[in-house]
């Protein structure tokens, strides 16, 4: 590239070269700040990547120290796996998120896990409880009990003609909860034992 002396020297020779070094100059200068600002776009891009994946990484440590079971969850599964009951989890957690979950909670492995990457649409729409069900090779769907706190939980069972049971002790608001119309409302989850 040309520095400024060279082209000041042309300039006062007005010659023909001067001024396709000239147009080259400018093009290069505009080239240059095309690509400096391409450049500063795929850095920026590059460092909210970074950052997604530093507080993805952040995200998934916390998920463990975090992460508690409510009370009653290890007895119940415990119980349904003694009497060889089949059960599973239907989430719309991501499955490494949930595998990461199930490694500090053996309670939880099951082979009939649904995670947001098995499925198409997530509930209320009742797909991901219609493909744990066929895992799980139950075609009478009215003997399946699905526990959720939210709303869209209990409209995801009713739209899969499946039994809902509310969770009152989750996540949802009470008074809000009994209107749902769920079919069993447990401020415990051991209240299923008794069902």
């Amino acid at each position: 590239m040309l520095d400024g002396f060279n082209l000041d020297h042309l300039r006062s020779l007005h010659t023909p070269e001067y001024n396709n070094v000239c147009h080259t100059f400018h093009f290069l200068k505009f080239y240059k700040k095309t690509c400096q600002a391409f450049y500063t776009f795929f850095k920026i891009i590059s460092i909210l990547l970074n950052g997604y994946e530093k507080v993805y990484d952040i995200y998934l440590a916390e998920l463990i120290t975090k992460t508690m079971l409510f009370p009653g969850v290890i007895e119940v599964l415990t119980h349904l796996n003694q009497i060889n009951k089949s059960w599973g989890i239907v989430t719309t957690k991501k499955k490494d998120f949930v595998q990461k979950i199930m490694g500090e909670f053996p309670i939880l492995k099951t082979d009939y896990l649904v995670c947001a990457d098995d499925v198409k649409h997530k509930k209320p729409d009742p797909e991901g409880l219609l493909l744990a069900a066929g895992k799980l090779g139950i075609k009478n769907l009215g003997t399946i009990v699905y526990v959720g706190d939210l709303q869209s939980d209990i409209t995801a069972e009713k739209a899969a003609t499946m039994s809902s049971a509310c969770a009152t002790y989750g996540y949802c608001n009470i008074a809000d909860a009994m209107t749902w119309d769920a079919d069993y409302y447990l401020d415990n989850i051991t209240n299923l034992l008794s069902k």
